[in-house]
């Protein structure tokens, strides 16, 4: 696990102990490029022979929700996935469940636009596209 002082000093901002599960969630949490279901997280947990309760992965991953330090994402595929608080959209594939990062500088213009036009306060948004992906184009 890198970065267990950066990560600790992090929790303790936030007003959190640091314990051995939270450290660890964090630090997957901020290594993966990709949105990760709960379960990948009990695994990690796991494999460093962490002892843990379930209800507390997903209280502490809510809790990083609710901090703005994870965003909880719905894949549209019956499960609830978390990554790294960030501005990404996704784009999904519907036939495979691949998934891929874009960065658009357009929803930053959206976002900016709509609260000028309406003076609405804006703390999130989300923005996925789901198709077919192109690999699984070529398979048609």
């Amino acid at each position: 696990m890198k970065n267990n002082g950066n990560y600790s000093d992090k929790l303790k901002q936030m007003g959190l102990k640091s314990t051995p599960m939270r450290l660890a969630i964090l630090s997957y949490l901020s290594e993966s490029e990709l949105p990760l279901e709960v379960a990948k997280f009990i695994e990690h947990l796991e494999k460093l022979h962490i002892s843990f309760d379930k209800v507390n992965v997903y209280r502490n991953l809510e809790t990083f929700v609710q901090k703005g330090i994870a965003k909880k994402v719905d894949l549209q595929d019956g499960k609830y996935y978390y990554e790294r608080a960030s501005d990404c959209s996704h784009l999904v594939c519907e036939k495979c469940g691949d998934i891929k990062h874009i960065h658009m500088e357009e929803n930053h213009e959206l976002e900016h636009a709509l609260v000028q036009k309406t003076g609405f306060h804006i703390s999130q948004h989300v923005s996925d596209f789901f198709g077919t992906c192109e690999n699984c184009q070529k398979k048609i």
